[in-house]
This record gives C-alpha cells, sequence and structure tokens, in this order.
C-alpha cells in the first residue's frame, strides 16, 4: 500500500499515520504523523534515537491529546509554542514549531499527501540533567534530538 493511501485509511478511521525512519551513520532516528491536519491540526515530528514503539508512543498520545483539547475548543490547532507536556517521565516534553526544513526535508509522506500545505510541531525530548537542546549545555545540543534547521553546538 502507497502512503497516500495508507494516510486515507488512517484518516477513514478517525485516526492519523505515524511514520518511523530508522538512524543511519548521518542522521538521527525520528517519527512523524501524517493526518492529523484532517482535523485541522498541527502535524507532530519526534527526533532521537527513540525505539520505534517510543517515538510512534509519544507521537499517539499527543496527537490524542490534540484531538481531545479540539473538542472542548474548537480553536485548538496544536499545542503552543514552547509548552512543555508531561507524559508522566522525569521531565516533560516541549513543543516547538517546526520550520520549512523540518516539514520538507524530513516529514516527506505529510508533505506529499498535502501537497506541502500542513503546519507541524517538533517535540524535543530534554537530556538526563533537564536541558533542551536549545541549551549549548545540553548533551544533545550537538545532533541527536536538536531542534531541526538550528545549528549545532560544537
Amino acid at each position: 500500500m502507497n502512503a497516500n493511501k495508507l494516510i486515507k485509511n488512517f484518516i477513514g478511521k478517525g485516526k492519523w499515520a505515524v511514520f518511523f525512519i530508522g538512524s543511519d551513520k548521518n542522521t538521527p532516528a525520528f517519527a512523524y504523523t501524517a493526518g492529523l491536519s484532517h482535523y485541522g491540526l498541527n502535524e507532530l515530528l519526534i527526533t532521537g534515537n527513540l525505539s520505534p514503539q517510543n517515538a510512534c508512543g509519544i507521537l499517539n498520545m499527543m496527537g490524542d491529546m490534540l484531538l481531545t483539547r479540539k473538542e472542548k475548543d474548537p480553536q485548538v490547532s496544536g499545542f503552543s509554542h514552547g509548552e512543555q507536556v508531561s507524559l508522566g517521565g522525569a521531565y516533560p516534553l516541549t513543543v516547538f514549531n517546526a520550520n520549512r526544513v523540518a516539514r520538507e526535508t524530513l516529514m516527506l509522506n505529510t508533505h506529499g499527501y498535502y501537497h506541502g500545505s500542513f503546519r507541524a510541531q517538533q517535540i524535543v525530548f530534554p537530556d538526563k540533567q533537564g536541558r533542551l537542546p536549545t541549551d549549548p549545555t545540553s548533551e544533545f545540543a550537538t545532533g541527536e534530538a536538536r531542534l531541526v534547521g538550528q545549528p549545532l553546538y560544537i
């Protein structure tokens, strides 16, 4: 089944698709949604060397959160830029608006399905000291879970 049919199938069931791309020597693993836009919501992206189960689980939980918020307030389209979201871990995840680089270079199936016309947000997780990849002292500031399109701190 091609990606567009898969996305359409999930939307037909009231859900969305999640695509996981494993890491290689140059690129960390990442996962993203395709189909949240159908419900007037931002698509979601997460980067970093997470297992497929963890990455996809986080995206599905956060997608469900957005749908619940939209049911309560039809004006909701996504998380607030910089919003911290707790999923029960030691530190909350933080959500940032994704830039064009992230949407066009990583979220290929979503980009193709919506012909480039969609909004997205990137979920980032802190290091073991609670520092975000936007902090140059974070262990993730040099690549694995940094914001896509942001400079590396070296």
